[in-house]
């Protein structure tokens, strides 16, 4: 199914905007970031710019107003994102991935994490259980 969906959306980029070397990956990046807690899972992501110093964002997404007010141009579902300064805690937005390791992640959980069952282990025993979805609430920073 995964290859059925990035196929579709890599034709779609194609023909929509012009994009013709893939599609971009939103969501399996968002996976991405999820399955980075968990051990076993880690996908080394770089929040940093030209390798130097670690950077930290605040993120405001602008909420006010309705659909029809965006369509007619408004900022309604607006991300807005300030640079924080040095040393200040945020939200991490990474700039790049060891794009390698994040295929090899996506491919051992994707066939088989769909749906959370103990039949799991059989299929894919040196993948760890995915975690209390409680419990991933306190870890997203």
């Amino acid at each position: 199914m995964l290859v059925e969906l990035l196929t579709f959306f890599a034709a779609t980029y194609d023909r929509v905007f012009g994009i013709s070397d893939g599609p971009p990956l939103h969501d399996p990046l968002a996976v991405a970031v999820i399955l980075d807690g968990i051990s076993g899972a880690e996908i080394p992501f770089y929040d940093f710019k030209d390798h130097s110093k670690r950077e930290r964002f605040q993120v405001k997404v602008v909420t006010e107003g309705s659909h029809d007010d965006a369509q007619k141009g408004s900022e309604t579902g607006r991300t807005i994102v300030k640079l924080l300064p040095e040393g200040e805690e945020g939200v991490k937005i990474p700039r790049g991935l060891d794009i390698k390791r994040f295929w090899e992640v996506i491919e051992d959980y994707l066939p088989v994490r769909v749906v959370q069952d103990p039949i799991d282990t059989i299929f894919a025993p040196k993948m760890p259980p995915l975690p209390d979805p409680q419990s991933m609430n306190n870890a997203v920073h």
